[in-house]
């Protein structure tokens, strides 16, 4: 998900974790249902695709991430931008 500059520092210095090129397969949890890790599939910048933005390309294996955390949000797509009805 892309961030500006000062998000970025605001939301280091509220604890949170940046994990760049990271995308989230799943979340792991405990028999009480607290978070204990994230699973993440590695990516690399790739080639520029029709809509001008760059494609991820997975890189390695799925990699597992301790996750001390008080808990997960969900942070759902927007829906893509309808083009103007004339």
């Amino acid at each position: 998900m892309t961030a500006l500059s000062d998000e970025i520092a605001e939301a280091a210095a509220e604890g949170v974790t940046i994990l760049p090129l990271q995308a989230p397969l799943r979340i792991e949890h405990d028999d009480e249902g607290n978070v204990t890790a994230l699973i993440t599939q590695p990516q690399h910048i790739g080639p520029v695709g029709k809509d001008g933005r760059p494609r991820p390309i997975k890189a390695a294996k799925e990699e597992k991430k301790d996750a001390p955390a008080i808990e997960a949000v969900a942070a759902p797509a927007e829906a893509p931008r309808q083009a103007a009805q004339p």
